[in-house]
Formats: structure tokens, C-alpha cells, sequence
């Protein structure tokens, strides 16, 4: 009732919007099974799966097989930045280790600060180091699009956690 199978058809491309972009993560693999999907006869679930849904098969198989997820932590920082132009978004999408860019745009909202935002998850470290160099290194490479308050805080946080030791 809330569009959850409306957005995973917009992101799978299976429906397209109207003044929309979608920026997917790089190398992102969706797998999906439609909600009112109805096993043949008497078939199992797995029956099914292994007879008709190969792709999905796989993905399931990979999983199982620990080949995808491994049990491996990784850090990450979500933040949100104003609005970007288009060559910015292209420019910060070939960063290694920009993990997903994605905007929303309110075209109708009169305040500037309602027009929308860019959300950035930068990371996909192993260390916490790691992931602050990718952050410095980000601070360092576009301080234009950050504010300076924000970078402040950051580095805050990451002396209070303890992680820059």
C-alpha cells in the first residue's frame, strides 16, 4: 500500500518515470519474484525455482554457497549535499569509492531548501581508516560542495568513536 512494488519495478526499469533519473550502483544485481507468483502444479518452492527461475536459481545458489555475501564488515558514510549539476554527478559517480549517488528533485517547491538534495554512500572499506582516507581524500578533492561545518563535525565524530587510532 506504500509503493514498495511500484520503486522495485522503477528500479528494475520495468516502469519508467517522468522527469526521473535512477543512478544505480556499479555492478548492482536485482532478483526478484513477482508478488502474486503461484507455483506450477505440485511442485515445491524449490522444484519451481530450479525449473523455471534460473537466474534467480543462481543468485540463490551464490548465496547459499557464501560466494556473494561473505561475512565481511565493511564501513560506510551516508550523507546529503544540495543539489549537484549534472557534470558534478558524473564526475563524483567515477569515484572508486563513491558506492551510490542519487538526487531528488522537487519541482515544485518555492524554497530553495526543498528542492531536493544529493545523497552520496562513500566507502565500502574494510578498516575504518580506510574509510576516513576516502573521506579526507573527498573533503580535500571537492571542498566546493561540502560545508565547512560539515567536514568539522565528521572529524568530530570520528575522534569520539575513536576510529582515527
Amino acid at each position: 500500500g506504500c509503493g514498495k512494488s511500484t520503486l522495485l519495478s522503477v528500479i528494475k526499469g520495468e516502469l519508467l518515470l517522468h522527469d526521473a533519473e535512477i543512478n544505480k550502483m556499479r555492478d548492482l544485481r536485482i532478483a526478484s519474484l513477482d508478488q502474486d507468483f503461484t507455483l506450477p502444479g505440485e511442485l515445491t518452492v524449490r522444484q519451481s525455482v530450479e525449473s523455471g527461475q534460473d537466474f534467480i536459481y543462481s543468485i540463490l545458489t551464490e548465496i547459499a554457497l557464501n560466494k556473494i555475501y561473505k561475512a565481511k564488515q565493511t564501513y560506510t558514510i551516508n550523507f546529503k549535499l544540495p543539489i549537484l549539476t549534472e557534470t558534478q554527478m558524473n564526475e563524483l559517480s567515477k569515484e572508486p569509492y563513491i558506492k551510490y549517488i542519487n538526487q531528488l528533485h522537487n519541482l515544485i517547491a518555492k524554497q530553495e531548501r526543498e528542492q531536493g538534495y544529493c545523497e552520496i554512500i562513500l566507502g565500502g572499506t574494510k578498516t575504518k581508516k580506510e574509510l576516513i582516507k576516502c573521506l579526507n581524500n573527498f573533503f580535500e578533492k571537492y571542498p566546493n560542495l561540502i560545508e565547512p561545518i560539515f567536514a568539522e563535525n565528521a572529524n568530530k565524530l570520528i575522534q569520539i568513536l575513536g576510529w582515527n587510532k
